[in-house]
C-alpha cells in the first residue's frame, strides 16, 4: 500500500514536470520513507490519544526520531514489520505508564536512562546495508546523537528530581528503545555481512 501510494505521487510529480524521469527511483524511495513514518506517527499519536497519554506520546515520539534518524538503528524487513514493531514498543510504554507504581518507575527510569544512553554514547551510529555511510558522514551522525542524548538525559534527570516520573519515563524509554534498535540493527548487519562473504 505504501510502495504503490508512493509509486503514485511519483508519477504525478515527473507528469507535472516536477521532477526528471531519470530520479524517480530516488523520489519514489523518499516518499515511500516520509508516507512510512507519518503512518508510524499518527498510529503511535492515535494510541496515545485513546489512552489519554497525550504528552507522553509526544515527547516519546520527538525523542525517538530525533536520536533515531542520527544514530541510527534496525531495519525492519518492510513497512508492516517496521510498524509493528513500533506499536508493540510503544504499547510496553504506554502499559508501564498506566500500571507502574511511582517508586518502580523511579527505579525503571534510573535503570533505562543509564543503559540506553550509555549505549548510545558508545556504539557507532547504525547504517542500513542499503545506506552505507562514509566515515566522516557517521562521524558527524555520532557528534549529533551524542548532543541529542546528553540533552534528553538531562532533561529526564531534571523531571525525575522534580518526580514527574511518567514524562521522564516518556523520554527514558525512548532513548532505551534506540539504544536496543542499534543494537538489533549492529547484530543484523554483522549476520548479513557473514551471509555476503561465505
Amino acid at each position: 500500500m505504501i510502495t504503490r501510494l508512493s509509486n503514485k505521487v511519483t508519477a504525478i510529480f515527473v507528469a507535472k514536470g516536477i521532477i526528471e524521469q531519470d530520479d524517480h527511483e530516488v523520489y519514489e524511495y523518499s516518499f515511500e520513507l516520509m508516507i512510512a513514518t507519518l503512518f508510524n506517527l499518527i498510529l503511535i499519536l492515535a494510541i496515545g490519544f485513546g489512552t489519554c497519554n497525550f504528552l507522553t506520546t509526544v515527547l516519546f515520539a520527538i525523542t525517538f526520531a530525533t536520536i533515531r534518524t542520527v544514530a541510527g538503528g534496525y531495519h525492519a524487513g518492510s513497512h508492516f514489520r517496521c510498524m509493528a514493531i513500533l506499536v508493540v514498543d510503544f504499547s510496553i510504554l504506554i502499559v508501564m505508564l498506566e500500571l507502574m507504581p511511582a517508586r518502580i518507575m523511579n527505579i525503571f527510569n534510573i535503570v533505562l536512562l543509564s543503559f540506553g544512553a550509555v549505549a548510545i554514547l558508545i556504539l557507532p551510529s547504525v547504517d542500513s546495508i542499503n545506506n552505507e555511510l562514509s566515515k566522516k558522514r557517521k562521524n558527524k551522525l555520532k557528534l549529533i546523537s551524542v548532543i541529542y542524548v546528553t540533552l534528553y538525559t538531562v532533561s529526564s534527570i531534571v523531571l525525575i528530581y522534580y518526580s514527574l516520573y511518567k514524562i521522564a519515563l516518556s523520554i527514558t524509554y525512548a532513548i532505551f528503545s534506540v539504544s536496543l534498535s542499534m543494537i538489533a540493527g549492529i547484530i543484523k548487519n554483522k549476520f548479513k555481512g557473514e551471509g555476503e562473504n561465505e
